[in-house]
C-alpha cells in the first residue's frame, strides 16, 4: 500500500513493540552526543524485559476479542525497547550511525526509523529498503484477510509533477463494488481535492480520503471512465479480501492449463491455496499460470507451501527453500526446507495436519 506524498514516499507499514498510539511527524533535533550500542552480554536483552510497556497502554480487547497485554510505561522505556531490539536483532546493527541519541526523539516510530544502516548498494539504492513500522491492529486484520477501506487496490504512476492513480482491483461485495467502481477507473479527485494537488495540505486531504482511519468514514471520489467523470460516495468498512481467487482450468491442444490469482501470503491463504490446488490436481493440469500482480508478500511459510504444491515432493524433498540471515549475536540458522504440511495459520486447519499435494 502506498500513501500519496508530495515527494512520493512509501507509507509507514509494520509492527512495533505492540504499543497503541505512536507518533508521527518530524523528530526533534537529536542531541549531538554519542550513542554507543551496549556490549554483547550473556544477560537477556533489555527489549524482552521492556515488552508491552507503553506511554498510552491500550485497554480492553482488540478487534478480534483478544485482551491487550499492555502495561503502563514511559517514553524512555519505549525508546530503550527500540534501541535494544535494534542492537540485538538488526542484521546491520554495527552500521547504525553513532550519535543517534534517544533524548532527541519524542516517539519510538521516528527513533526506529533513524536506527538503520545508511549504506547503499552498487546501484545506489538503500542497502536496507525494508525498514518500516506497521500498526499492530492493521497487521492482525490483514493476516486474517480483513482490511479497513473501500475494497479498492490502487496502482499509481507518479512523477515529481503529476500523479496518475487508477483502480487495479475491486473486491467483490465491497463498498466500492456496491458504488459501481470498476477496474480501470482513473482517480480525478477526493473530497474536492485534485489528485494533482501537490501541496502539503492537499496531500494530507487526499490521504485522509484514500486511506480512512475508522469504519464508517465517508468520502467523495470523482473517477474518470472512458473520458467521462462520475462522482461516487464511498463509506469505509472492514472489507474481507480473498487471498486466492479465480481458480480456472483452460483446455489447450497441449493439455489442461491451470490459472489462479494469488493476492496475499496471509493466514487464510493456507487453506485457500489447498482448495485451489486440490481442484487443479483433480483437473489433471500440466501447466500453471500463477498471477501475483497484486501480491504484496507475507509469510515465508506460505510461499514455501505454495512452491511445494507447484513443484511436488520429488523436486523438493530434503531441499532448502530459504535461509534466514542473522547477525553475529544470534546463532546461525539452518535452511528452511520446503514446507509440505500445514502450520495451522488458517483456523480451519489448526491441528488438522493436512499435507500439501501437487
Amino acid at each position: 500500500m502506498k500513501h500519496i506524498s508530495s515527494t512520493i514516499t512509501t507509507a509507514v507499514l509494520a509492527l512495533l513493540a505492540a504499543c497503541g498510539g505512536g507518533g508521527g511527524g518530524a523528530p526533534a533535533t537529536p542531541t549531538p552526543t554519542t550513542s554507543t550500542p551496549p556490549a554483547t552480554s550473556t544477560a537477556a536483552p533489555e527489549y524482552l524485559a521492556l515488552a508491552n510497556r507503553c506511554v498510552a497502554p491500550r485497554r480492553g480487547a482488540d478487534w478480534n476479542g483478544k485482551a491487550y497485554t499492555d502495561k503502563q510505561g514511559s517514553l524512555n522505556e519505549e525508546l530503550r525497547w527500540v534501541r535494544s531490539f535494534i542492537d540485538e536483532t538488526y542484521l546491520w546493527y554495527k552500521e547504525v550511525p553513532a550519535g543517534i541519541a534517544m533524548t532527541g526523539y519524542s516517539n519510538p516510530l521516528d527513533y526506529f526509523a533513524a536506527l538503520k544502516t545508511p549504506a547503499v548498494t552498487a546501484s545506489g539504492r538503500p542497502k536496507d529498503a525494508y525498514h518500516f513500522t506497521y500498526p499492530t491492529t492493521e497487521w492482525q486484520m490483514n493476516q486474517a484477510g480483513v482490511r479497513l477501506g473501500y475494497g479498492i487496490s490502487w496502482y499509481n504512476r507518479d512523477t515529481a509533477n503529476s500523479r496518475l492513480w487508477g483502480v487495479a482491483l475491486v473486491e467483490p461485495g465491497s463498498p466500492a463494488e456496491a458504488a459501481g467502481v470498476r477496474r480501470g477507473d482513473l482517480l480525478d479527485s477526493v473530497d474536492g481535492v485534485s489528485i494533482n494537488d501537490m501541496s502539503a495540505a492537499g496531500t494530507d486531504r487526499l490521504n485522509a480520503g484514500l486511506f480512512p482511519d475508522t469504519a464508517g468514514e465517508r468520502h467523495q471520489f470523482v473517477l474518470r471512465r472512458a473520458g467521462a467523470l462520475q462522482t461516487v460516495l464511498l463509506g469505509a468498512g472492514n472489507v474481507v479480501e480473498a487471498p486466492v481467487r479465480n481458480t480456472k482450468v483452460f483446455e489447450t491442444p497441449t493439455g489442461a492449463v491451470g490459472y489462479l490469482q494469488f493476492n496475499d501470503h496471509n493466514d487464510v491463504a493456507e487453506s485457500a491455496l489447498l482448495r485451489s490446488f486440490t481442484a487443479l490436481k483433480e483437473a489433471n493440469v500440466g501447466d500453471l499460470v500463477l498471477d501475483m500482480r497484486y501480491n504484496g508478500g507475507g509469510y515465508l511459510a506460505v510461499a514455501s507451501q505454495l512452491a511445494y504444491m507447484i513443484a511436488g515432493p520429488a523436486a523438493t524433498s530434503g531441499k532448502a527453500f530459504d535461509r534466514v540471515m542473522v547477525n553475529d549475536k544470534r546463532p546461525a540458522q539452518a535452511p528452511d526446507l520446503f514446507q509440505s504440511s500445514s502450520i495451522g495459520l488458517s483456523p480451519s486447519l489448526l491441528g488438522a495436519g493436512w499435507r500439501c499435494r501437487p
